[in-house]
């Protein structure tokens, strides 16, 4: 059985750092950062939908906030998944990460 608490707080933490490593870059080479994350959505151009305005404060911080929720919430959704279809697993105790 995974922890929930643990399994979720830690995906959290990560995606936040992630979050912020990725505001770094787009605060310093905005260009470079859109060119990248266009090369990850095949066929989507990301130019398009690109804001001019930058990114305020606020705005990094509502979003700072928004990804660790949905990220531990995630984490939550995930550890409860995977815990309920191992129960029964004819692997459990198979030296699986259990």
């Amino acid at each position: 059985m995974l922890n929930q608490k643990a399994l979720s707080l830690g995906l959290a933490i990560t995606m936040e750092a992630l979050y912020i490593v990725c505001a770094f870059f787009f605060y310093i080479m905005p260009e470079w950062t859109l060119y990248f994350f266009n090369t990850l959505v095949h066929g989507v151009d990301l130019t398009k939908a690109a804001s001019t305005k930058g990114t305020s404060f606020s705005d990094f911080v509502i979003g700072f906030l928004s990804v660790f929720v949905i990220s531990y919430l995630a984490g939550v959704l995930f550890t409860a998944l995977y815990n309920a279809l191992n129960k029964g697993s004819a692997f459990k105790g198979g030296g699986h990460g259990d």
